[in-house]
């Protein structure tokens, strides 16, 4: 390789290092915005579901959400997940977070990796993404595995 040269794998980690900020700050600008992000509505509180955990739907069941993803939504395509949960120090709501997420989707680039603790470090946010599904169904995959792992510590996904 020439002086100055970078190997294909730097490349790669740098473009997928840009894509992954690009997505993020793109979502947050929309957010922001109180507009739409692949084709779901803006994020707010939705619904309370069993226990304490804020779910991310303004729908009543899966069926109602697989209808509407399907005419909004095409696949394959690129998506992030969330969650927030009690924080216990060790990283292991991160850990269960994203073991959920590959479990479905496979392996996940490390720089498509994020964890921020809240301010008085009660809750950590964990943040993986843009991964690539596959259909609809997957995704609704990915939901029940987060809310299986995350277990009590979990207060909201989406």
């Amino acid at each position: 390789m020439r002086a100055g040269a970078t190997s294909p794998a730097v490349r790669s980690g740098a473009f997928l290092r840009q894509s992954c900020a690009t997505q993020q700050r793109r979502q947050l600008h929309v957010r922001a915005a109180g507009g739409e992000q692949d084709g779901q509505p803006a994020a707010g509180p939705g619904p309370q579901s069993s226990g304490p955990v804020r779910e991310f739907s303004a729908y009543t069941s899966v069926d109602e959400w697989k209808k509407l993803d399907s005419k909004v939504n095409t696949y394959p395509c690129t998506r992030s997940f969330q969650a927030i949960g009690v924080s216990d120090g060790t990283g292991a709501f991160k850990a269960d977070i994203l073991g959920a997420v590959q479990s479905v989707v496979g392996q996940v680039h490390v720089e498509c990796i994020n964890e921020r603790p809240s301010s008085g470090g009660k809750y950590t946010a964990v943040r993986i993404g843009p991964v690539h599904v596959q259909s609809g169904d997957q995704v609704v995959e990915i939901f029940a595995r987060i809310k299986e792992a995350g277990g009590s510590r979990l207060k909201w996904y989406m």
